[in-house]
């Protein structure tokens, strides 16, 4: 038990400083655009603003769905444990999508409240109006990662947050933006993709069951 605490402890850390690097990777390619200080503002504003709507309420569900799974499965209930994960994960989707349609339809209002610049704004409802579409998927990833965590099974959502995050976001940032000179619009497309791409792992690693296998 207390080996399984040390190796989920030192994965978490792990994917800490691994998924901190993309923000650093991510701030840099932005430093390369047409115009860098305008870009970094509307994306600091942007993360600002999905704090306080999506990822801070999100990670409330993270803490409970791990709380509930791990609970249920030391009754033995194997079952009501994966149905768990999903209702939890199915009430963050359906509050992000009230958030999604909010950051669409309000997107002018929001970013204007977080900004006096025209540029910045208009460059923040870009960004609102792309990541609002992954919202759900930003609370599938969230929770279920939680849920798999309550299972004692983090290596694997680690390795796909890692990938999503750390490398198709940023690899297809750079390419879009710098390589084919899409603009800003491409990184936030980009920060969209790779948002998919870490939900999408995250429901096939519940569905698959593996995380039944732990041994904690």
């Amino acid at each position: 038990m207390d080996n399984q605490i040390s190796q989920n402890w030192s994965a978490g850390m792990c994917a800490r400083y691994l998924l901190a690097g993309q923000l650093v990777g991510l701030f840099l390619i932005l430093s390369s655009t047409v115009s860098p200080t305008i870009s970094q503002a509307a994306w600091a504003a942007g993360i600002r603003i999905e704090e306080i709507l999506t990822i801070m309420p999100m990670y409330g569900l993270n803490m409970a769905a791990a709380t509930l799974v791990g609970q249920t499965l030391g009754a033995g209930k194997w079952a009501k444990a994966k149905l768990a994960g999903w209702q939890i994960t199915t009430l963050g989707a359906a509050l992000n999508v009230i958030v999604a349609l909010t950051m669409y339809f309000g997107a002018a209002q929001i970013a204007g409240l977080m900004s006096e610049d025209k540029l910045v704004i208009a460059a923040c409802i870009d960004y609102l109006q792309i990541m609002c579409w992954t919202e759900p998927f930003f609370a599938c990833w969230l929770i279920l990662s939680g849920a798999l965590q309550g299972a004692g099974y983090t290596k694997w959502p680690m390795v796909s947050a890692i990938i999503s995050f750390d490398f198709v976001r940023l690899i297809a940032a750079w390419i879009l933006s710098a390589v084919f000179g899409m603009g800003l619009q491409s990184i936030w497309l980009s920060m969209a993709i790779s948002t998919a791409v870490a939900a999408l792992a995250a429901v096939w690693q519940w569905q698959s069951g593996k995380w039944q296998e732990q041994v904690v």
